[in-house]
């Protein structure tokens, strides 16, 4: 296998996971895939917005092992759950996607009072 294919598999295999509180409920999430982000949005964009929280939940609550668990009817009915309960989880995967859009944007490596790494001086 080439270098490049291996890299590229490695840093698939390499889901980031992070742990939220939901309510007084911790829960396990990983970051989305891009098919699951864009069938997201893409859903959203149709209007279908409780589909897409669905189906956001589907894919990336995972459990110890980092393994998605909830059904489709669970996550259906977690979707439609209060938003103090829900909130919270869609904003800590989206968070995932929002980190890597930021990572190569002028100035998301600055310092606090340093200018940022290739933005314009003052």
């Amino acid at each position: 296998m080439s270098s490049l294919i291996e890299k590229l598999l490695a840093r698939a295999a390499d889901v980031k996971t992070a742990e939220v509180d939901a309510d007084g409920i911790t829960v396990r999430v990983r970051e989305p895939s891009a098919a699951a982000h864009a069938l997201f949005h893409g859903l959203n964009k149709q209007g279908r917005g409780d589909e897409a929280m669905a189906h956001l939940l589907r894919a990336c609550v995972i459990d110890a092992d980092g393994v998605p668990c909830l059904t489709d009817e669970q996550a259906k009915a977690l979707s439609t759950g209060p938003s103090e309960l829900v909130v919270p989880i869609a904003g800590a995967i989206l968070e995932f996607v929002q980190r890597q859009k930021n990572a190569d944007a002028p100035g998301a490596d600055a310092v606090p009072d340093q200018p940022a790494a290739g933005a314009a001086a003052e």
